[in-house]
């Protein structure tokens, strides 16, 4: 079941969002402003974020900030959420990456459901096109000659920079060397 978590200080449209997300299959967080909304991203690592713009001390904006340059949690979805059409909110989201802003109208809890919904989809459709890019390459090495293989080349095993089992660095390491973490030895 995905995780989301809506910031704002409204308890009213916290309520509301809540209500309606879990209604619509999502398990849902709730914080009241902009520092309890990042801790509880941290502590809870939501799927994604439904985000208010107007909160004091600290706005959305500043929280969106905190979220994008905090490696953990840097590519994590967020959907502003603003009572106003402002130009410059529009501008940082933009800078920002979010996957889009929702005005506080009547319309608020449909705009949400169906960014979230559109998330899901193109998450969803990333893995699929991932796994065919997988499956292609997987193909393809197989059906080629021996003499193109890496594993053919021992010359060329240094270029297999990271240990297949425990996925250490191996750097430096000379090709025949077993890995120091776990021991393996090169294929």
């Amino acid at each position: 079941m995905p995780h989301v978590t809506v910031i704002d200080e409204c308890g009213t449209v916290r309520k509301l969002l809540q209500h309606a997300l879990a209604k619509a299959g999502f398990s849902v967080s709730v914080a009241n402003g902009a520092a309890a909304g990042l801790a509880t991203i941290r502590r809870e690592q939501p799927d994604a974020v439904v985000l208010s713009v107007e909160m004091s001390p600290l706005d959305g904006i500043w929280c969106l900030e905190q979220i994008r340059h905090d490696a953990e949690i840097l590519g994590l979805p967020v959907i502003l959420m603003s009572s106003r059409p402002a130009r410059e909110i529009i501008v940082r989201a933009e800078q920002f990456k979010v996957q889009g802003i929702v005005f506080k109208d009547h319309r608020l809890v449909s705009e949400v459901l169906d960014r979230l919904a559109r998330l899901k989809m193109h998450v969803r459709r990333e893995h699929t096109r991932v796994a065919a890019i997988s499956t292609a390459v997987t193909r393809t090495l197989a059906k080629a000659p021996a003499a193109w293989r890496l594993d053919a080349l021992p010359h060329l095993r240094t270029l297999a920079r990271f240990c297949s089992k425990c996925a250490r660095d191996r750097t430096g390491l000379p090709s025949s060397a077993p890995c120091p973490e776990c021991g393996k030895l090169p294929a």
